[in-house]
């Protein structure tokens, strides 16, 4: 395999990414479609984000430091490296976005790979020693940020099953789909993943040929199976209210990233590589979205449940709504680099959410219009009148 991704990044930022201690060829779904001959619409968007970057961040070195790390980090066969870096780039070219649109607001690029002292945030509470680390700041205003990779968890749990039985039955080339509620909680499934993968291996022995197995671990969890060459078709359910429900969870799981002293918001941004589940079907991506940010901003205004009975590992007495009050919004990212064909400069929407009740307010900072236009073409709401 020709390798133009490392090639590329060594034209555009003179640096040099190729493992030539192993000489090990990586590969990964971003990879995969840059070093291939087709894909043709995802290289005109991603390389321009690249050039875009290469350009601001020329003389900023951590912040380059940190470009130059994302870029590594997708030359790698571990999902946990590609796809948060692919999510740290697609953020960060979003949110520098008017340097190369209007120039009207933002001075300098965004400062990244910020160190703050661990007690201005939740860090300590979340058992995690040194000072906490940011993804960036707005210099402009001191307006913190992280981005996660926004992922389809329970799919990349299967897929690692499957592949193992696809190990276990290499004659066979099966194809095997699973059935479940696409807005259930990752950890129905991680919790019982050996004892699936057994129940699995098991039925596929003693019945070959099967074509339908229902789970006897998960009721809710059914197997499609194909032997050979053919098509197949699979069912899922999906609520995205119940998505939103089921999530909160993870998003308080981020709360060493909850800056008390300054606003700070979340970037979440999801990619069709590494998440199968949102979609603009019936506007169900916005449902997703605007119901889990006021989930987390706005259900527990009333209520005095502590953290720590939701996120185990939390050891603070803070209840969830004075945590919730630590995070000024979410900003969900959608990055259409592989659909979209127009000659936009950008390949990404944005769809932005303000905490009402933040002790740090977004929408009361300098940046306020600058974070309206972040989502605009997808959805902006302050909740300031849904707030209850």
């Amino acid at each position: 395999m020709k390798c133009n991704y490392v090639a590329k990044v060594k034209e555009l930022f003179n640096y040099d990414i190729s493992d030539p201690a192993t000489k090990k060829i990586h590969g990964n779904n971003v990879l995969n479609a840059l070093n291939g001959s087709g894909y043709g619409t995802f290289k005109r968007n991603f390389y321009p984000r690249l050039l875009r970057l290469a350009s601001i961040y020329q003389s900023e070195s951590k912040s380059r430091k940190f470009i130059l790390s994302a870029l590594s980090k997708i030359h790698s066969n571990r999902p946990s490296d590609w796809t948060g870096a692919f999510s740290e780039l697609a953020a960060i070219d979003h949110l520098n976005r008017d340097l190369f649109e209007n120039k009207d607001i933002l001075i300098k690029p965004i400062s990244l790979d910020i160190d703050i002292d661990n007690s201005r945030t939740y860090s300590k509470q979340m058992g995690k020693n040194g000072p906490s680390n940011l993804d960036g700041k707005f210099e402009d205003d001191c307006v913190f940020f992280d981005v996660k990779c926004f992922k389809d968890n329970i799919d990349e749990v299967f897929q690692a099953i499957f592949k193992k039985i696809r190990i276990k039955f290499p004659e066979d080339k099966l194809m095997i789909s699973a059935e479940y509620n696409m807005a259930s909680q990752c950890n129905e499934f991680t919790n019982i993943r050996n004892e699936l993968l057994g129940e699995l291996s098991i039925e596929l022995k003693q019945n070959k040929g099967i074509k339908y197995l229902r789970s006897k671990l998960h009721s809710e969890l059914a197997y499609r199976i194909l032997w050979g060459q053919g098509t197949q078709v699979t069912e899922r359910t999906y609520n995205p209210y119940e998505h939103a429900q089921n999530l909160i969870n993870y998003i308080f799981g981020k709360a060493d990233k909850f800056v008390k002293d300054k606003p700070c918001f979340l970037v979440l941004v999801s990619f069709p590589w590494f998440n199968g589940i949102v979609s603009d079907f019936s506007q169900s991506n916005i449902k997703l979205y605007r119901s889990l940010s006021r989930r987390v901003f706005c259900q527990n205004r009333h209520r005095r449940i502590q953290l720590k009975s939701a996120i185990p590992n939390f050891n603070g007495k803070e209840t969830v709504h004075e945590v919730s009050r630590c995070l000024s919004g979410i900003l969900f990212i959608e990055d259409k680099s592989i659909l979209q064909k127009t000659t936009a400069q950008f390949s990404t929407t944005g769809y932005f959410y303000l905490n009402p009740n933040a002790l740090n307010r977004l929408d009361k900072t300098i940046l306020s219009q600058y974070f309206i236009k972040l989502g605009q073409g997808g959805d902006y709401d302050d909740f300031e009148h849904d707030n209850y």
